[in-house]
């Protein structure tokens, strides 16, 4: 969850997972802004659903004062989605999410497998849509499609 003040009435504010492939992977708060400004501020408040390593008990997340290290918390309902999409224990199948899209999701959840521990140069690895949909409600009015995504060798 983000909290602030935008500077602009038609501004959105956005977190979002950093492309580098790194694990555990990093954040960043966004600003999106509008073609035309509506010149007045206004408070914000963002919150994202990520697929996280369980065994994590703090986030790093990137913003224009630099990097911060946040504590991660579950709420309530935070708790019961995860429990509802919680991947096996297998540690090549992981969980994306987005709120734009279905292969946003897939890639997302792709960028969180480790890369194959192969001999061989040019090892092949398939990744399989094992389960995927889209979740929507609650007073904030979530709209979040996640992707559900195993990592096999060839």
């Amino acid at each position: 969850m983000a909290e602030g003040i935008l500077p602009n009435q038609n501004d959105r504010a956005d977190i979002v997972q950093m492309p580098w492939r790194i694990l555990p992977p990093q954040f960043a708060l966004v600003f999106i802004q509008a073609q035309i400004s509506l010149p007045a501020t206004r408070p914000f408040r963002t919150v994202e659903v990520f697929g996280y390593p369980s065994r994590q008990s703090a986030m790093t997340i990137h913003d224009a004062n630099g990097r911060h290290v946040v504590p991660i918390e579950d709420g309530a309902e935070q708790k019961l989605l995860a429990a509802k999409l919680a991947p096996q224990e297998d540690g090549q199948i992981r969980v994306g999410y987005s709120k734009s899209s279905l292969q946003e999701a897939f890639d997302n959840a792709v960028r969180q497998i480790p890369p194959p521990s192969s001999e061989i140069a040019d090892a092949l690895v398939t990744y399989v849509l094992k389960r995927s949909g889209k979740i929507e409600g609650g007073i904030a009015g979530l709209e979040l499609y996640f992707a559900e995504v195993e990592a096999a060798a060839g």
